[in-house]
């Protein structure tokens, strides 16, 4: 919103965190496949996670992974159109990978959120290391972005992508 020059609304923001982020689901995915066809109840469902494959924990310890394609007809319609994978107008974007499974999620921090970062790493709080530790994480950031990417809207100014006025 600050990019857009939104106002009194984008004054109020003094961080924007943003997620990496390649689509989201709507929630009669719970009902019309995991229950339907899975037997899953969404009340049984402890966590669940999206890495190449819809990942879902129950409360009883059980495991169950889907691949992503399965779960296709339930997109979100504005994921369909997102552009912005990476959240690369947030201060701060983080998010997991599929190359992360276990290990610390890759962040970006352009501008000023690095100074955030740094702070946080010097109070304690996180754990910060460079991307160059995991090569395989930047390149699928960099892939998905591009991937997109290609999702801008025909009638976005080309640069720097924004919906015109």
């Amino acid at each position: 919103m600050k990019q857009r020059k939104a106002g009194k609304v984008a004054r109020r923001l003094s961080l924007n965190i943003g997620l990496l982020c390649s689509k989201t689901f709507d929630d009669a995915i719970f009902e019309e496949l995991f229950e339907a066809k899975y037997g899953l109840h969404k009340k049984d469902i402890k966590k669940m996670n999206i890495k190449g494959v819809f990942q879902i924990w129950m409360h009883n310890g059980d495991y169950h992974g889907f691949p992503s394609r399965s779960c296709h007809a339930w997109t979100r319609e504005g994921c369909k159109a997102c552009p912005d994978f990476a959240a690369e107008h947030a201060d701060i974007s983080t998010g997991a990978s599929a190359s992360s499974t276990t290990g610390p999620s890759p962040s970006s921090a352009p501008t000023w959120g690095a100074e955030i970062m740094a702070g946080l790493q010097d109070e304690g709080w996180i754990d910060v290391r460079p991307g160059d530790d995991d090569p395989e994480a930047i390149e699928l950031m960099h892939k998905l972005s591009k991937r997109s990417r290609k999702r801008w809207p025909e009638f976005a100014i080309a640069e720097p992508r924004l919906i015109g006025t």
